[in-house]
């Protein structure tokens, strides 16, 4: 039995839009304590080029969940805002935010 497992997350990738291209990085971490209690969170930061070997932020995305898993069944709360880094770029999504109550549930079938 885990008392506390932590789990990390890194991730990176280019977004095509009208133009110019932007990077896009996430990190998170979730840590299950006594394999039921679950704690998430996420930050999302995209990058326009600024130089040729140089990115400016212009938005991050964070989330955070807390909640309970058992048996494929996920109870819990989930918030998400979405922040203006001060680059001089203001689009209209920025200060969104949301805040919900979730239940789930989670199965596999084996094919193979």
């Amino acid at each position: 039995m885990n008392i506390l497992l932590l789990s990390f997350l890194l991730s990176a990738g280019a977004v095509q839009n009208d133009a110019p291209w932007a990077m896009e990085t996430t990190l998170g971490v979730e840590a299950t304590i006594a394999q039921y209690v679950f704690i998430d969170a996420t930050v999302t930061t995209w990058e326009m080029p600024r130089t040729w070997d140089a990115y400016m932020p212009f938005e991050s995305l964070y989330t955070f969940s807390a909640g309970i898993r058992f048996s494929g069944f996920e109870l819990g709360v989930y918030h998400e805002c979405d922040h203006a880094v001060d680059s001089g770029i203001l689009l209209p999504s920025f200060g969104a935010m949301r805040t919900e109550l979730r239940a789930s549930y989670r199965a596999s079938i084996g094919v193979f």
